[in-house]
């Protein structure tokens, strides 16, 4: 099986991010860079990606607070025509979106079918703007380099506007490890180059006990 740079040994080790940075800046200095992180051959396919329904019960309230539930959970509730639906859920991690950024959908699927290539988390919108996020939970332990190959990798080929998108806080109120990457390394050369070669932007999440909101570094830039 082939694997994929965003798979590859040690981008997930925090110790080395400073060198995985640097090599994933090489990677996208090069003209076909996304022959690199998705090499061919590549195989075409159409997906099914609309969803219909969340299959959360009541039932599920004590599920732990992973991407994938975070993702469905907050496109569903977000969305008036699963409202009903959702108030039967007793999932403890319901919130409502109060930000500029709509969710239009989750786990996209890329444009190519490979068992191990995953899809976009969230396609959100502003304005005319469609934007891939790649998203992780609060608690995560990825790091920010993968989140930024992950996303690279999945808009392959599309007109997406790549986006890694993080919670600037855990579920017990402290810094989330890709927050602390970030401030670590938002000045990093290679970590520059990168956002201005690809159109890479970087957002957050913030929320409390009820509501979420999406910001833009740019915009409300993080401290």
């Amino acid at each position: 099986m082939m694997e994929l740079y965003k798979d590859s040994e040690g981008i997930n080790h925090r110790s080395a991010i400073s060198d995985n940075l640097k090599e994933l800046a090489e990677i996208v200095r090069g003209n076909n860079y996304d022959e690199v992180l998705l090499p061919n051959p590549r195989r075409r396919c159409k997906h099914q990606d609309e969803h219909v329904y969340c299959t959360m019960r009541a039932s599920d309230s004590q599920e732990r607070v992973t991407e994938k539930r975070i993702c469905r959970c907050w496109n569903y509730f977000n969305k008036l025509e699963h409202k009903e639906g959702c108030n039967s859920c007793s999932f403890a991690f319901k919130k409502e979106n109060v930000g500029n950024y709509e969710i239009v959908d989750y786990e996209v699927p890329t444009v190519f079918s490979m068992e191990q290539l995953g899809g976009i988390d969230w396609l959100l919108k502003r304005e005319n703007e469609l934007i891939a996020a790649e998203v992780k939970p609060p608690n995560s332990q990825e790091t920010i380099v993968r989140m930024i190959a992950e996303i690279l990798t999945y808009t392959i080929e599309t007109s997406y506007t790549p986006a890694i998108c993080f919670f600037l806080k855990n579920v017990y109120g402290k810094p989330s490890k890709q927050y602390v990457d970030y401030v670590k390394y938002k000045d990093n050369e290679h970590y520059k180059f990168i956002k201005e070669k690809t159109g890479l932007q970087v957002l957050y999440i913030t929320f409390d006990e009820n509501t979420f909101c999406i910001h833009n570094e740019e915009e409300e830039p993080l401290e």
